[in-house]
């Protein structure tokens, strides 16, 4: 055999040898993850069991949240690591038919007969072996170290740094925040949808209060009982406020006084008869969706894939059955009001390639289906947000992998940008002439609106993976960036260059979106305290309030109260006398 012919055979040998490790590993794996999945579940059930029979167990809270954190860290973990080792494994096999190739062509042919007597007359004489080629040799070295390096890359985990300290000096309070413009006077004097106007999480400037509590009974206006369980936050129209609640058998629409937080009406929609029952998982429950309202009706969207219009006197004007959708956490994703159009992103299924997902306009007023357009998505939990920029108006979604931007009126998309992957569940912002948006496991992205088609390489201003939110939104001044990570870190950035400010952290876990409100950005944890601190270019604290409950949905802020549901009640803060 020839000295090439060996060296392709030792290729073949080494990257066959490559292959059957990685798959073998692949499987290995698989079944260990699978096996590990099982029990931490069976773990994380049990603990949620026990938090039911003694719910005011704070270090038993504290290890379901660190559970679940730990089941999503090694969810996305592993993602990651077959996705690359199926890279490797086609690259290994691709290797290997090269090799196989280039050992056929070599194979040796029929010598003619006065080759074949030199030959046997050249075999008759000793001769000392050939020398290892160099050929085989480099080529066996790269494969063992493509070997080592795609082991070590896959299958060897990242270390991940410790949360530090790095807090830094006072310093100037920047001016109060503009509010969004609104598609009228009256969604910027309101709370209309989630995180206020436009879900950008910016408040109208107002004497907002700096600190509260319920125990000494400070700046707090009232409280009132909530008779229906749920996640959704408040909204504000006028003299009233609109909540959501309920279960998998019947759904909650709740309207209260907001000068005095009496109960006005409670209307209830049942889901449709005849379908199979889902099963609600409990972070998210049957009403983690916020409300919207344009001042005529209010709209409220369950999980069960109920979309339900009352007007303000709590008698239904109508009712759409979505169908249940299928969402790995249920379906959390709220409603937006855009220019006399009911928006909805239903983003579902485990595969983009499913098509099950779809962004929605509703006629306000008849509850029929305007527009429907499909999105390359699975299931998120994120919510659109309206952009007002100077170029126009663009209704912006976030999903794996994409952020894409639609035409608010018709529903038509304008343009789209890749870069987020994960589970998505933050909503954008906008400031400063940028759009923002985030996720844990992913990157905060800056994203310039105006563009057409894919605007990936030309739009994306800059990106960062510092500080990744799980839940919870961004906020914007325009000048900084805010966000609350998913291990309670606190950042601030340089909104337009992307410089990281400053980084602190707190010890509480938090779902509630931060606030900008008079240049405050407003911190709810779950705990029920609210942190107060300025959006400067160095971390100050101004004040804190608390209400004494577990606090899931994002408070309203409206006319300088501020507007929090709790567990079991919902609250008015305001400046008393």
């Amino acid at each position: 055999m020839s000295r090439q012919r060996k060296s392709a055979l030792w290729l073949m040998i080494v990257l066959g040898a490559f292959c059957l490790s990685v798959t073998a590993i692949l499987v290995r794996t698989y079944f260990s993850e699978r096996r590990a999945g099982i029990l931490a579940t069976a773990q994380l059930t049990e603990l949620k069991r026990q938090l039911q029979a003694n719910p005011k167990d704070e270090a038993l809270k504290a290890q379901i949240r660190s559970a679940d954190l730990h089941l999503r860290q090694r969810h996305f973990l592993n993602r990651s690591r077959f996705l690359w080792a199926g890279y490797l494994l086609l690259a290994g096999l691709i290797g290997w038919v090269a090799s196989a190739r280039w050992f056929v062509s070599l194979g040796e042919k029929p010598l003619p007969d006065s080759e074949t007597l030199l030959l046997e007359s050249l075999k008759a004489q000793p001769s000392p072996d050939p020398p290892l080629p160099s050929a085989l040799a480099v080529g066996s070295i790269a494969a063992v170290l493509f070997l080592s390096l795609g082991y070590a890359a896959v299958f060897v985990r990242p270390a991940i740094p410790p949360t530090g300290w790095a807090r830094s000096g006072a310093g100037q309070a920047p001016a109060a925040a503009a509010a969004s413009l609104g598609q009228a006077q009256g969604f910027t004097q309101n709370w209309p949808c989630f995180r206020g106007p436009d879900n950008i999480g910016v408040a109208a400037s107002g004497d907002w209060p700096t600190s509260w509590s319920v125990a000494q009974d400070h700046n707090i206006v009232w409280a009132a009982e909530v008779p229906a369980e749920g996640k959704s936050s408040p909204i504000v129209w006028g003299d009233r406020i609109f909540l959501t609640g309920g279960d998998e058998a019947q759904h909650h629409v709740l309207c209260f006084d907001r000068s005095t937080g009496r109960l006005l009406w409670d209307s209830v929609v049942k889901p449709p008869q005849g379908e199979e029952e889902i099963e609600l998982p409990e972070s998210t429950g049957a009403a983690a969706s916020t409300p919207a309202t344009d001042g005529r009706r209010v709209y409220a969207v369950f999980a069960t894939g109920v979309l339900a219009a009352f007007d303000f006197q709590g008698k239904e004007a109508w009712v759409y059955d979505l169908g249940p959708p299928q969402s790995a956490y249920g379906f959390a994703s709220s409603l937006m009001m855009g220019d006399n159009v009911l928006i909805l992103q239903f983003d579902q299924g485990v595969d983009s390639k499913e098509g099950l997902s779809e962004l929605l306009g509703f006629d306000p007023e008849s509850g029929n289906v305007r527009w429907k357009t499909p999105r390359p998505a699975a299931n998120s939990w994120s919510s659109p947000a309206i952009i007002r920029a100077p170029e126009r108006v663009e209704l912006v979604a976030c999903a794996d992998p994409w952020v894409i931007a639609y035409d608010p009126a018709g529903g038509q998309e304008l343009w789209r940008a890749q870069g987020l992957k994960g589970d998505v569940a933050p909503s954008p912002t906008y400031g400063g002439g940028l759009i923002f948006v985030a996720q844990d496991g992913s990157r905060l992205m800056a994203i310039r609106p105006g563009g057409s088609g894919d605007v990936t390489k030309t739009h994306v201003v800059w990106t960062t993976d510092e500080g990744m939110p799980d839940i919870c939104s961004p906020v914007t001044d325009g000048k900084r960036l805010f966000q609350l990570g998913a291990s309670s870190d606190l950042t601030c950035f340089d909104a337009q260059q992307g410089k990281l400010l400053w980084k602190d952290y707190i010890d509480d876990s938090a779902s509630a979106s931060p606030i900008l409100a008079g240049g405050l950005v407003y911190i709810t944890s779950e705990n029920g305290l609210t942190r107060i601190l300025e959006l400067g270019d160095a971390l100050q604290f101004r004040g804190q309030g608390e209400v004494g409950e577990t606090v899931h949905a994002t408070p309203a802020f409206a006319d300088s109260f501020i507007y929090i549901r709790g567990q079991k009640h919902l609250f008015c803060v305001g400046r008393k006398p």
